[in-house]
């Protein structure tokens, strides 16, 4: 079934299989809605993945890009740590700015201190 065609109504496979009391089978519809949203999510990151990976400088360390990297692990962990190794003194002191300029990540610094 495609899960995306609606009846005139507004009703989708899983609320007609709700209104004819097929509970399992909506169940699956749920499932199966939930793994394409992940697939779909999961092709996306990867697209994005491939057009940083073309416009991003090698040699060059992108500190707001370990920035964003530091808030999605932060908001998924309550404790922990985490060991970042950068090459030189400008690019520690530009993380740690970026680090203090981000509410939750600042937030987290300032509960381990």
């Amino acid at each position: 079934a495609d899960l995306k065609l609606k009846s005139r109504d507004g009703s989708n496979a899983r609320h007609w299989a709700e209104r004819f009391h097929h509970h399992d089978i909506a169940a699956q519809i749920d499932l199966v809605e939930v793994q394409v949203a992940q697939a779909e999510a999961l092709e996306e990151t990867k697209a994005a993945l491939a057009k940083y990976q073309l416009e991003a400088d090698p040699s060059q360390v992108d500190c707001k890009m370990v920035q964003r990297l530091l808030k999605v692990v932060c908001e998924g962990q309550a404790e922990g740590a985490v060991l970042v190794f950068l090459p030189g003194w400008f690019q520690i002191t530009r993380l740690q700015e970026l680090i203090l300029g981000c509410p939750v990540l600042s937030a987290k610094l300032n509960k381990t201190l």
